[in-house]
């Protein structure tokens, strides 16, 4: 889990300064599976780097395999771990978006996949 947070904190880190130089990964998301057997949970979250002194909002949104969204969160994050646990039922793909930004201009926005199928 571990590995994954900090990759992701990598990427988030790249896109974040190719759009635009001065920026700095403020917030760090918790990347969820890419798989996940029906019936079980995956975590997603949000965590802040209170060094970096940037935004601390984020919305955080997952949508089912039937486009209906299963979790949506507005939250500021703290410096320490928030996580959700999202329930993969019923089969299919859910999508999770982490999205950072006001006034319908993301700052940077960041999608997971993550395949329900059955073990």
């Amino acid at each position: 889990m571990i590995r994954r947070t900090a990759v992701v904190a990598v990427a988030v880190t790249a896109l974040l300064a190719l759009g635009t130089p001065s920026a700095s990964a403020d917030v760090l998301v918790h990347q969820p599976p890419a798989k996940k057997c029906v019936g079980k949970k995956f975590t997603v979250g949000v965590w802040y780097q209170s060094y970096s002194g940037g935004p601390r909002g984020v919305r955080v949104k997952v949508v089912g395999p039937h486009g209906k969204t299963v979790l949506k969160k507005s939250v500021r994050a703290t410096t320490n771990w928030r996580y959700w646990r999202v329930k993969a039922k019923p089969r299919g793909v859910y999508r999770t978006v982490y999205r950072q930004g006001r006034h319908g201009k993301p700052a940077w926005t960041l999608r997971f996949r993550t395949r329900a199928h059955r073990c």
